[in-house]
C-alpha cells in the first residue's frame, strides 16, 4: 500500500492541474463568465 500511495497522490494531483488548465483555457477560448469552482 504504501508503495501505491505516492502514485495516487501523483494522479489526483495531475487530474486537479488537469481540470485547472481546462477550466481556465475554455473560459479564455470560449469566452463565457467562470463557473463556480469547488475550492
Amino acid at each position: 500500500m504504501l508503495i501505491l500511495f505516492p502514485t495516487i497522490l501523483g494522479a489526483l494531483i495531475a487530474a486537479h492541474l488537469a481540470a485547472r488548465v481546462a477550466q481556465t483555457r475554455f473560459d479564455e477560448f470560449e469566452g463565457l463568465p467562470s463557473l463556480p469552482k469547488g475550492s
